[in-house]
């Protein structure tokens, strides 16, 4: 928890041990400890107002006792249970104190002690003397006389009289309180505990004083040990001293050095200031070919990008190496045992598809230079076909196959050609000459001398995924959208063989980051298209970003634009303003809403810049010059003193702390330079100064 934390016109304090609560605009103070709590009300606001634990608020202590039903009981003790808030709880047991023995209450002679002698004529001691009795006799509990003690020393406190009496050897630890290992027990400390932020102690800290006039509360509880602050309101540590706060919220002494944020900063000796400068890196060559630029140690380096590694595709006749070669990043692509034909891959001994006259080959051996196997290829020659056939060719044939062109009768020794409808008689018989009807595929064969010929299958037939029926002659070979089918005569039988095309991209996932998958009507294999932009931000992070997307990372901006049908990135980084961490109020350094540029909450008085050409006796400056001042308001206090029937005063100016001669050169009318020194502010602080006190009378 904060020490002090202000909502509104509520003031919360805390000292380790105490919490006080302060409600400025109805004057009520709260205090709650670890053995009791206190509320002060005042008398203006709150007369007839109140009842119960609290008493009647009137200045008349006979009815403080009263019952929630009117009436006045004679013990407060008894009347405490009906002020209960439901359910409650049990009374305890009380024993009166004519049979307590005064031993058992002995603690409680502290109070009447020496100890507490001059808080005696300041806060009257009776009624916490007789309430602790009354407790230690009640509950037999030597202890509990802690509470009493404590009530009592904190009013004292708040009437500025000092009583440390926790210490004290009389109680023999009996109510020692333990702090953290970092801080020390205090019985007299301060009401809000001084911290090395100067606007936080002009805000709420007490102004020291001495004297009879002094008004300071003491209030016990935790606190720095002596010579040391408490560094700020939301750092509970100790410092002994606060001359520099990093951006880090801690504190340094002079002549100190410390790196944070990848800043390398300095407590000066001379100023007292924070000094920072980057952290220098060493001059570094731009990143190679499949490595990316990182940050380590607040330094650029170059590391391997593995995600590039993991969607590298090599060229057609290539494949990734199992490993990685020196000075490689990802593994390098290596020749594969393959042909390459049209961009197409074939294994050695492979018939390559080609057009129909033309047969290629992928050969065993390998060409020196590529490293690839060879193609071989040839050209068909077509035989001629015999007397009364000849060639019809189908459809991506290179030859065709050889049909009867005429009809061939023998008639004894004799052979007849004639032609197709032609009708040849001889003797008892009359030859016709027709031509048979055979399926796809085959051809009409008749032997020499038969009358008749018959169907033989010549090719091969086959039924294409688009739904078209295709002859193929025995070696050729059809290509349709995805496949291949390559028409084969085995044991005297046709025979198709289909071989599939393999893509090397499926679907968007095959593609690199930034491309899409793209697949045109009628093709088997897509290809990946560059559609996104690629962005490696400063942050070490991955981006892909769409036409006139951006990317925001602190100083930096990354557009994407679609340039000619590339995608392109273009940066901009901002420039922050000057920035002096020594005009800020310690522990508000900050980034800016972007966390690019460090921002603070200025100190009230602080050292203002400006360039300048100086005027002196008809001469000017030959360049401008640099001239300081210091600028602000620093606190400036009026309060009325009851006591001495005055209003008091407290004033400061913000001046120069340190300044310096500097010499500049002035040129005058007459053309001569001369030099010329000037007064140069080097810091500013809040100085006091007199104020004059005038008395009002009453």
């Amino acid at each position: 928890m904060k020490p002090t934390i202000q909502l509104g016109d509520i003031i919360i304090t805390t000292t380790g041990i105490t919490v006080l609560v302060n409600v400025s605009d109805i004057k009520v103070e709260i205090l709650v400890s670890d053995l009791g709590v206190t509320v002060k009300l005042p008398f203006s606001y709150f007369h007839g107002n109140t009842e119960g634990q609290c008493g009647v608020c009137d200045n008349n202590t006979a009815n403080d006792c009263r019952l929630p039903n009117g009436t006045i009981d004679t013990s407060c003790e008894s009347m405490a249970q009906f002020w209960m808030v439901p359910p409650g709880c049990n009374p305890p047991n009380v024993t009166t104190n004519k049979s307590c023995e005064s031993k058992i209450y002995n603690t409680c002679e502290l109070i009447k002690s020496k100890l507490f002698e001059k808080c005696h004529g300041v806060v009257p001691y009776q009624s916490y003397y007789e309430a602790c009795k009354y407790d230690v006799c009640a509950l037999k509990n030597e202890s509990v006389a802690c509470i009493s003690l404590d009530a009592y020393a904190q009013q004292c406190g708040q009437q500025s009289v000092c009583v440390d009496w926790k210490n004290s050897a009389d109680l023999k630890g009996l109510c020692e309180y333990k702090c953290p290992s970092n801080k020390v027990y205090k019985g007299c400390g301060p009401k809000i505990e001084k911290t090395c932020s100067t606007r936080y102690n002009d805000k709420f800290v007490e102004k020291d004083c001495q004297g009879k006039n002094c008004q300071n509360t003491f209030m016990e509880g935790c606190f720095c040990p002596d010579n040391t602050y408490r560094i700020s309101s939301t750092t509970d540590k100790c410092t002994p001293t606060c001359d520099c706060m990093g951006p880090d919220g801690l504190t340094r002494l002079p002549g100190d050095s410390w790196i944070f944020n990848c800043t390398t900063y300095n407590c000066s000796i001379d100023s007292f200031g924070v000094v920072e400068e980057p952290v220098p890196c060493p001059t570094t060559e731009p990143c190679g070919k499949e490595y990316k630029t990182t940050i380590k140690n607040c330094c650029p380096t170059c590391e391997c990008d593995l995600e590039l590694c993991l969607h590298k595709k090599c060229d057609v006749g290539f494949e990734l190496a199992e490993n990685t070669t020196n000075n490689s990043c990802c593994p390098a692509c290596v020749r594969k045992d393959v042909c390459v034909y049209n961009n197409t891959e074939y294994k050695p001994g492979v018939k390559i598809p080609m057009e129909p006259c033309v047969e290629c080959y992928c050969e065993m051996d390998k060409d020196p230079k590529t490293q690839l196997h060879n193609v071989t290829c040839f050209t068909k020659v077509c035989a001629p076909c015999a007397k009364g056939f000849e060639y019809v060719k189908q459809k991506e044939e290179c030859c065709g196959t050889c049909v009867p062109k005429n009809c061939t009768y023998m008639a004894g020794n004799t052979t007849y050609t004639f032609q197709v409808g032609q009708v040849h008689s001889s003797k008892c018989e009359n030859v016709t000459c027709r031509e048979m009807d055979c399926g796809p595929g085959q051809s009409y064969v008749k032997k020499e001398g038969e009358c008749c010929g018959e169907c033989i299958q010549r090719q091969c037939i086959y039924d294409a995924p688009d739904n078209t029926r295709h002859t193929l002659q025995v070696g050729q070979i059809h290509s349709s959208i995805c496949e291949n089918v390559t028409c084969r005569e085995i044991n005297g039988s046709l025979v198709t063989e289909k071989s599939i095309r393999e893509c090397p991209y499926l679907s968007s996932q095959d593609c690199r980051p930034g491309q899409s998958y793209v697949k045109k009507e009628g093709e088997c294999c897509g290809e990946c298209i560059q559609s996104q932009c690629i962005y490696d931000a400063p942050d070490n992070t991955r981006h892909t970003l769409q036409d006139r997307e951006g990317y925001k990372f602190k100083c930096t901006t990354a557009s994407c634009r679609e340039v000619n049908g590339s995608f392109v990135i273009t940066e901009s980084v901002k420039k922050c303003p000057d920035f002096n961490p020594g005009y800020c109020v310690p522990g508000t350094i900050q980034f800016d809403i972007d966390g690019c540029c460090e921002i603070c909450e200025p100190s009230n008085c602080v050292l203002g810049k400006n360039f300048t050409r100086l005027h002196v006796n008809n001469c000017t400056s030959i360049d401008k010059v640099e001239v300081t001042s210091c600028t602000g308001h620093c606190d400036t206090k009026s309060m009325y003193s009851m006591q001495e029937n005055i209003m008091k005063h407290s004033c400061s100016c913000c001046q120069e702390k340190k300044t310096s001669s500097r010499e500049v050169m002035l040129k005058c009318a007459n053309s001569i330079v001369i030099p010329h020194n000037y007064t140069y502010v080097e810091s500013c602080t809040c100085t006091p100064t007199e104020c004059v006190d005038q008395k009002n009378s009453g």
